[in-house]
This record gives C-alpha cells, sequence and structure tokens, in this order.
C-alpha cells in the first residue's frame, strides 16, 4: 500500500502535468493571436503566418510579433477592415517615411517589414480595448515581387 505522501505527490504531478498541457494549447500561435486582436487573423484563410516570436510565459505573454502573408495580395481590403474594425484610418507612409518610422519605432523588434520603394506602407496602432493596457500595431506592406504582407506587434504595457 501507498503512503499518503506518495499518493500527494501523484495527484501535484497530474495536477502539474495537465495545467502545462492546458497551457501549451493556450500558448498556440493561432490562439495568441485569436485572443490578441479584434479581427481574428487567426481564422482568416487568406493569411498565412510566417513567423512569430513571443515574449513571456505560457499564460503571461507581455508582447508578440508576428509575420503573415497576405495570401490573394489584396492588402487594401485588410487596410478597409482593420480601419473599420478598430475605428481608426491608421496612416499611410512612402518608403522614405516609413523608413523614418522604423528607425525611430521599431528599433527593439527582429521581424520587420522590407518594403519596396516604390510601394506604400500602411500602419494602424491602437488599444485593444479603451481602458486597456494592451496596444497592437498593424503594418501592411508589399514586398519583393508584390507580395503583400501583414506585420502584427503585440504588447502589454
Amino acid at each position: 500500500m501507498k503512503g499518503k505522501k506518495d499518493i500527494i505527490l501523484i495527484v501535484v504531478t497530474v495536477i502539474l502535468v495537465i495545467v502545462l498541457i492546458v497551457g501549451f494549447i493556450y500558448d498556440r500561435n493561432s490562439a495568441v493571436l485569436s485572443r490578441t486582436n479584434i479581427y481574428d487573423v487567426s481564422i482568416d484563410d487568406n493569411l498565412e503566418l510566417v513567423k512569430m516570436n513571443k515574449v513571456g510565459f505560457l499564460y503571461m505573454r507581455a508582447a508578440y510579433e508576428a509575420k503573415m502573408k497576405i495570401k490573394k495580395d489584396n492588402a487594401e481590403d485588410y487596410i478597409i477592415t482593420l480601419a473599420s474594425v478598430y475605428g481608426g484610418l491608421g496612416q499611410m507612409f512612402d518608403y522614405t517615411q516609413y523608413k523614418q518610422y522604423e528607425a525611430d519605432v521599431l528599433t527593439n523588434v527582429s521581424i520587420k517589414p522590407n518594403p519596396r520603394e516604390d510601394s506604400f506602407i500602411w500602419v494602424l496602432g491602437t488599444k485593444l480595448k479603451e481602458n486597456s493596457n494592451e496596444n497592437i500595431v498593424y503594418i501592411i506592406s508589399i514586398e519583393g515581387e508584390g507580395e503583400a504582407y501583414m506585420y502584427l506587434y503585440y504588447s502589454r504595457k
């Protein structure tokens, strides 16, 4: 017969394993994107996650940066949708203006747009909720041979 300490140890171990499993499910890229965007980019079939860097641990993500490919290259549709969902117009930059914005604001991020010099870059930064410390910045750019990408920068500060 097992002692009371052994049973307690087994129960605690099982609970910790369950908490970790739930945490990893909660922390999937699609789940994080879904929780931190009013417009759910994780279920949009026209968006493909290319890269994502997360900061923080499982249940307490402090920030992330993500690059998503817009498959059908209809960047204008996303600009209109995001502007209407968040109630802001955003700002359209030319290449020179964007590079200045990047130098001023995006110094601490590792995933950065690489826009073509002849293209536009659209930027929208907003709070997720009115009295919240959660912020998100969307950047939509045209790169390479005309591929469109959406960049997301989320932070809780």
